[in-house]
């Protein structure tokens, strides 16, 4: 179990960008804490609930911590295998674009067209 687990939290002491999603995580959920405590559940959740600004906050907060933490998860060798994958079919999307131009050519005896 810990040797599941040690490459996880190496990973994640050494992640600049979890440190700071987690820091803006905590940030938000200090402003919510702070409106709850100050003025009640109910009042803080009809306020959070007027406050787009905020509401966007917590979603921003929440996304970037969702995506740090799977960074952290995912095997960096995973993570490489599908930057490749992408690379790869960026390449052959590319190919398949330039393939009826150079078939032209090729039958045309590799002039150029004038």
């Amino acid at each position: 179990m810990i040797a599941l687990v040690r490459p996880m939290i190496e990973r994640a002491l050494a992640d600049p960008e979890f440190h700071q999603a987690v820091r803006q995580a905590f940030g938000t959920g200090r402003k919510v804490t702070v409106m709850v405590q100050s003025s009640g559940a109910q009042r803080a959740a009809r306020d959070i609930g007027r406050d787009r600004k905020l509401q966007a906050e917590i979603q921003d907060s929440a996304e970037r911590l969702q995506e740090a933490v799977t960074q952290v998860v995912t095997p960096p060798a995973k993570r490489a295998r599908l930057r490749l994958a992408a690379a790869f079919l960026a390449g052959a999307a590319a190919l398949a674009a330039l393939l009826p131009f150079a078939l032209k050519r090729l039958r045309s005896g590799g002039a150029p067209e004038q």
